[in-house]
């Protein structure tokens, strides 16, 4: 995300821009790995349209403009929530277990 802001261009299309295109599949990665099969581009499309994208970021505008904001980084194992005083929040925190490579 911070490439995308460097660039002044929106994180999905960041995303998009980087994304293992379907005519490469089978696609060997640099370690090794093969990744037999996919579309990401298609699955991002749908992602983005499920989500209502364009309206969730609008709404974060707004938010921000209130003082609402969220940090998270989830290799530190950290949150943070910063609110006005007259709202309350949920917060939950997980970690996914990885597979071993």
């Amino acid at each position: 995300e911070n490439g995308a802001r460097e660039l002044g261009i929106d994180v999905v299309e960041m995303r998009r821009r980087n994304l293992i295109q379907a005519h490469q599949f089978p696609y060997k990665t640099p370690v090794g790995r093969t990744y037999d099969c996919g579309n990401p581009p298609e699955m991002l499309r749908k992602l983005v349209a499920l989500a209502n994208y364009d309206a969730l970021r609008e709404e974060q505008k707004r938010l921000r403009a209130q003082g609402v904001s969220l940090n998270w980084l989830a290799h530190l194992r950290l949150a943070r929530i910063r609110l006005p005083q007259t709202r309350r929040a949920l917060i939950m925190h997980g970690r996914m277990a990885r597979p071993a490579v």
